[in-house]
């Protein structure tokens, strides 16, 4: 990557944040993914959406442990649906609200697909 490209990617990433702190108040959703057999998953894709947009849309992905945080905006009442997915399980999805300055656990027991 030339240095130009890598200004831009860091100016790219610089307004990513301050969007982020733009959008207001924030909370973290966050928990843990299990497999069916009750040990951690890791690499689950989690998709936290807004269900008055469901364009707006954050993503993480489980690590070693199995856990994940993403961050979200807090304002107002948002109640958003987490998704988590994970190639050859069935994908799961559930409801919870974020809090400002506070963590929402929301945990997984994926279960083998059909």
């Amino acid at each position: 990557m030339g240095l130009c490209a890598s200004l831009a990617a860091a100016k790219d990433k610089k307004k990513k944040k301050s969007k982020q702190r733009e959008e207001g108040p924030q909370g973290v959703i966050a928990g843990t993914v299990f497999q069916p057999s009750g040990l951690s998953l890791e690499g689950a894709k989690i998709t936290v959406i807004d269900p008055a947009d469901e364009k707006r849309k954050w993503e993480g992905v489980s690590d070693a442990r199995g856990e994940f945080a993403v961050r979200v905006p807090a304002a107002g009442d948002p109640k958003y649906r987490i998704v988590a997915l994970f190639k050859g399980l069935e994908p799961m999805e559930k409801e919870a609200y974020a809090f400002e300055a506070q963590r929402t656990n929301v945990n997984f027991m994926m279960s083998a697909a059909k």
